[in-house]
């Protein structure tokens, strides 16, 4: 059992015998979360908690590439350093040395299937990519267009939330994406992006409900669960208002200084903008620096495709969901 799940990725446990179980009724998008679990009261005295939890991460990533990744390269090729041939006489070595060679083994599966999976993720399916354009757009990061983006839709959003029209917001965003540098971004990513009008409530304006959007499918679809978006959406409504108060503010103090040079030299008037609309608009400002929710990115930029320590995708998931 253990032989063919580390290195094929194969289980046949019609018995239940091995401490990894798997439920067929599981769907392929949800292979990676639900599908393969550890029979934790069957994991033999000889394998620690530690090393289970890696034996089931080689099979479940080798199960992910064929099934959700659709790669079918031999398990030879991802693990070249650590299986050569396929032979009874390889499963019986692999239990020769318990303390030694065995636990060598499968540190070395564990790191080999890791490190091809996430390459695959990133060079086939843009992973890193799609983690910047989140952080880009619904995080704010992307300032030229944010602000462009804003000055475009303040007439629409001042309206009443029922007289908008996602097409025409759809239309506003595709002019402020090629007004802006977003126009520069791989066009995969660009084609995802999209404006979301969210329930309305009686008295909401546009500004209420109006919500930027990111489409996810496929292998990336398991990073960026639905769970995972819908918190997304939520930090992106949190500082959509932030900015939109930081706006509103800066025009305030744009009318307060063009006021103050044309008052200035008006004999017997004294007239000075009030210092503290500084506070509120550098307070708010901070909602534009970076915070910890561009975390994933900057924990994946840590570990390149060539690095000796390369993280599972499920260390990478708990990092991002995190």
């Amino acid at each position: 059992f253990l032989y063919r799940w580390i290195y094929d990725g194969e289980l046949e446990d019609t018995y239940h015998e091995f401490f990894v179980a798997s439920d067929p009724t599981v769907k392929a998008d949800r292979l990676w979360h639900d599908k393969y679990t550890l029979r934790k009261s069957m994991i033999p005295s000889f394998i620690t908690m530690d090393k289970a939890r890696k034996v089931l991460l080689i099979g479940k990533s080798i199960n992910f590439l064929h099934q959700v990744c659709h790669d079918r390269t031999p398990t030879a090729k991802m693990m070249a350093v650590t299986k050569s041939s396929v032979s009874p006489k390889d499963a019986a070595e692999l239990f020769t040395d318990l303390e030694g060679a065995f636990q060598e083994k499968i540190d070395a599966a564990y790191h080999e299937t890791s490190k091809y999976l996430l390459d695959v993720l990133n060079q086939n399916y843009n992973l890193l990519e799609h983690i910047k354009a989140v952080r880009r757009y619904l995080l704010l990061g992307q300032g030229d267009f944010v602000r462009h983006l804003m000055d475009l839709l303040k007439p629409e959003l001042a309206r009443s939330a029922s007289t908008l029209y996602q097409h025409n917001l759809t239309g506003i965003l595709e002019t402020a994406v090629r007004a802006t540098n977003a126009q520069f971004d791989n066009p995969e990513i660009l084609k995802r992006l999209d404006v979301r009008l969210l329930e309305i409530s009686a008295g909401d304006t546009g500004w209420d409900v109006f919500s930027l959007d990111y489409h996810v499918d496929g292998p990336i679809a398991t990073v960026f669960t639905r769970e995972c978006m819908n918190h997304y959406l939520r930090v992106f409504n949190f500082l959509w208002r932030a900015k939109r108060m930081e706006y509103v503010l800066t025009d305030i103090w744009k009318g307060q200084m063009c006021n103050a040079k044309l008052l200035k030299n008006i004999p017997g008037r004294q007239f000075t903008p009030t210092f503290l609309l500084h506070l509120p608009i550098s307070s708010i400002g901070c909602s534009s620096t970076p915070s910890p929710y561009h975390q994933p990115c900057t924990t994946y930029s840590r570990y390149p495709s060539k690095d000796t320590n390369i993280p599972p995708v499920s260390f990478f998931i708990v990092v991002h969901l995190n």
